[in-house]
C-alpha cells in the first residue's frame, strides 16, 4: 500500500472465480435457505493493473423461519489479502450490510471477520421489525486479526413493505455501538 500512496493512484484490473450457492426462497427478504459464496480474486501487475495482490473472501447467510413472518437471519463473513494492495480494496467493515452502527467503512485492513444476526417480525399490517447485532474485527493478517479487539454493534430497525409479491421492503435502522449512534 505504501507504493500507492506515493504514486497517487493507479488501475486495477482483478479476475477470478465466484462460486455460489444459493438456495433462498426469495431474493430480497428471504425467510428460508442459505447463500454461500466464495472468492478468489487476483490481480497482477502489467495485465492492466498497477497493483498485484491475491483477495479471497467467504461470505455465508443463513435464514430461518421460525414461524410464518418470524426469521432469524445470520451472517459470517472472513476475507483476507496477500500483496501490495491499494487502499481503495481493503475489506472494511460499518455500513449497511457489515456491523450497522459504525460510520461507513470505518475499519479497513487486510484481514475481516464479521459475525452478525437480525431478528425479524411482524408488528402492525405492513410494517415490520427487526433487532440485529454483530461482532467484528479487522487486522494486518489472520494472527493478526484475532490479536486485535473485536467490535461490537446493535440496533432496532422498521421494515416497510413497498411490494408483497416480491418481498421488497424500505428498511431503517437504528443502530450503537462504542464510538456513538448511526
Amino acid at each position: 500500500t505504501d507504493n500507492w500512496a506515493t504514486q497517487g493512484g493507479g488501475q486495477i484490473f482483478s479476475y477470478g472465480p465466484l462460486i455460489q450457492y444459493d438456495t433462498k426462497d426469495y431474493q430480497f427478504h428471504p425467510s428460508k435457505g442459505w447463500l454461500s459464496e466464495f472468492g478468489l480474486i487476483t490481480a497482477k501487475e502489467g495485465i492492466l493493473s498497477d497493483a498485484t495482490y491475491t483477495k479471497i473472501h467467504f461470505d455465508i447467510r443463513q435464514y430461518y423461519s421460525l414461524k410464518t413472518d418470524h426469521i432469524i437471519a445470520s451472517n459470517m463473513y472472513f476475507g483476507n489479502i496477500w500483496g501490495d494492495v491499494p487502499f481503495s480494496e481493503l475489506f472494511y467493515y460499518g455500513s449497511g450490510k457489515r456491523a450497522r452502527g459504525y460510520a461507513d467503512r470505518r475499519f479497513k485492513d487486510r484481514t475481516i471477520m464479521i459475525v452478525q444476526s437480525e431478528y425479524r417480525c411482524p408488528l402492525w399490517r405492513w410494517i415490520g421489525g427487526v433487532l440485529f447485532g454483530a461482532t467484528s474485527a479487522v487486522g494486518d493478517g489472520t494472527s493478526d486479526l484475532f490479536n486485535n479487539r473485536f467490535r461490537w454493534s446493535g440496533g432496532v430497525g422498521l421494515r416497510i413493505t413497498l411490494n408483497e409479491k416480491d418481498r421488497v421492503r424500505l428498511r431503517l435502522d437504528y443502530a450503537i455501538s462504542e464510538e456513538g449512534t448511526n
